[in-house]
């Protein structure tokens, strides 16, 4: 386990790092590429990245935007650890804590985790079922002012960090994807997931480590450009974790505590079985293909994007025999709150592309003709 405490906090530093570029607006301008490259791009979707949240409704969900000037901002980060949440305030005293703080925090809570008599609820499995559902249990849980309060903590950090038990299957990128995403379901790591907060880095005992993010604040490509960040940092900053300028003696992370009625025992069941159920029924496979990328087709004078559009419409078409509405992102960032809107790239001329790539007929006569005459064909 301290390979993990260690690994994370040094990942909490380079996420505090991280936020103290956004706290400044400091990041550099995104730009456009492809026809319109050079164009800038707004940049607001990279500050809801750790001061929003997806609070359930009944009828529709609401994303809340941490943007008051009344409320202070968030100083703290939730770490779940065996299926339980703990507090860790990252600035205490006013001051930010150190990686060397950081990881004695980290090591406290797993102590703690592993030491509690009673068997703690796991209720990050309520946000795993549906809007609805959970929307509906959250409405219980806020009956009792206990409830009220570990929600609210939850709901106003910066992000989770996840730590997993080991999972005990063999290591691949397929179920190493899975478990990012599921933990495994309700008997594993199911438990450690808060899956309305936009990010939760997960880091497992077993090596395996990533991101879940609830995307409905922001973009994939911001996303993408915080994991970059994150990842140069992992493996340029070297792990400081040498006692300077420490904060004396922290206080201990505190854990969340919930009120369980029968009601929500019942509820948590549920949940329980449908992500039981769900994780059986999930069918993931990773595949790398490395014959070649986007530079060969760029040589081709083609668009790489769309290649794959049109390749992905032509796998559809040789598995079904018909054609289907295809979706493919457009960035509106050029423009101020933009976020993205959809392009149908399922035209006519993709249509007649993939029949003629599928009509045996048409391929025979091409053999044919390539036999016949091979020195006219490049």
């Amino acid at each position: 386990m301290l390979f993990v405490s260690r690994f994370s906090a040094h990942l909490i530093s380079g996420i505090l790092e991280y936020k103290t570029f956004l706290d400044a607006r400091a990041l550099p301008l995104d730009y456009a590429r492809g026809q319109l490259s050079g164009t800038p791009l707004c940049m607001e979707q990279y500050y809801r990245l750790f001061t929003s949240y997806r609070l359930p409704g009944p009828d529709r969900d609401t994303l809340v935007a941490q943007e008051s000037s009344v409320m202070p901002e968030p100083e703290h980060i939730i770490v779940a650890c065996k299926n339980q949440f703990f507090v860790l305030d990252v600035v205490i005293n006013f001051r930010r804590l150190n990686e060397r703080d950081l990881l004695t925090q980290l090591e406290k809570i797993a102590k703690m985790a592993g030491s509690e008599d009673e068997p703690v609820p796991p209720i990050g499995l309520l946000t795993s079922d549906g809007r609805t559902e959970w929307a509906e249990a959250r409405s219980v849980l806020m009956r009792e002012s206990t409830n009220r309060d570990s929600l609210d903590m939850i709901e106003r950090c910066l992000c989770l960090v996840c730590l997993d038990e080991a999972s005990g299957t063999e290591q691949s990128d397929t179920t190493r994807a899975a478990m990012m995403l599921h933990g495994g379901g309700p008997s594993m790591n199911g438990g450690n997931r808060w899956y309305d907060k936009p990010m939760q880095f997960i880091v497992g005992a077993d090596g395996c480590c990533g991101v879940v993010c609830e995307h409905s604040p922001f973009e994939g490509i911001v996303l993408v450009q915080c994991t970059e960040y994150l990842l140069k940092y992992m493996i340029a900053s070297p792990s400081k974790l040498v006692r300077a300028a420490s904060v004396s003696e922290l206080p201990a992370p505190r854990r969340l505590r919930w009120k369980c009625s029968p009601e929500i025992q019942k509820l948590l069941s549920s949940s329980a079985d449908k992500l039981h159920r769900v994780v059986n029924n999930l069918d993931m496979n990773v595949h790398k293909f490395s014959d070649y990328g986007k530079e060969f087709i760029k040589k081709q004078k083609m668009s790489p994007d769309a290649y794959i559009q049109v390749a992905l419409q032509l796998a559809y078409y040789r598995c079904h025999g018909r054609p289907v509405s295809t979706y493919e992102s457009a960035s509106t960032r050029r423009f101020q709150q933009g976020r993205v809107d959809n392009i149908r790239s399922a035209t006519p001329e993709a249509l007649a592309f993939v029949r003629a790539m599928t009509d045996r007929k048409l391929i025979t006569s091409v053999r044919c003709c390539k036999e016949l005459k091979p020195d006219i064909y490049v």
